[in-house]
């Protein structure tokens, strides 16, 4: 490892997690502000299907393109990389190819998310920082030490912001919603 990296810890390899979070989130909250919109129940059960078959379901699909897809390519997701993480092979120290970086993802990953979160939980308790999903897949999550230490926090921040405004919308949206489906009922 050179002298300009180190292992990530928990700590910011969970900050990077949220921030591809709320970044993704974005896609979701633009499809629920265009669902409080509707005028009516024709509109609602039109906006319905729409979001469904136009946001949601491919929200999905991106989701498994970002992971991967971003992983091969430049060694971290968008949230890493504003945190200055990157995901390496521990034997060859490169980025993942796209088999291995698929693998990493959607299985690896599964198997840390799916035992009640263990498998992330044990990246603080691990001499390398390695989570069970990097040693399933023979990786290690390295910080650049060199890279600024401010883009991380200012990015979630203008990042929460947006996730906020959007909120917010939609709340303030949900009466016109609610009242879609009063109307509806009463008729």
């Amino acid at each position: 490892m050179k002298n300009n990296h180190r292992p990530a810890t928990f700590g910011e390899r969970l900050l990077a997690a949220l921030t591809d979070h709320f970044i993704l989130s974005l896609i979701n909250l633009l499809g629920y502000l265009y669902l409080v919109n509707a005028s009516d129940m024709p509109d609602l059960l039109q906006r319905l299907f729409s979001a469904l078959v136009l946001l949601f379901i491919p929200a999905i699909a991106f989701k498994i393109f970002y992971d991967v897809w971003f992983v091969n390519q430049f060694g971290a997701t968008p949230g890493k990389q504003l945190w200055g993480l990157t995901v390496i092979n521990a034997d060859q120290k490169q980025f993942l190819s796209l088999k291995m970086a698929a693998f990493r993802e959607l299985i690896a990953k599964s198997i840390s998310r799916f035992s009640l979160g263990l498998g992330f939980f044990w990246i603080i308790f691990d001499k390398n920082n390695q989570g069970w999903h990097d040693q399933l897949a023979g990786t290690n999550v390295i910080k650049n030490t060199t890279k600024s230490a401010i883009l991380g926090p200012i990015s979630l921040l203008i990042i929460l912001s947006l996730n906020g405004l959007l909120w917010f919308s939609i709340i303030s949206s949900t009466p016109n919603l609610l009242q879609v489906i009063m109307d509806w009922i009463a008729a």
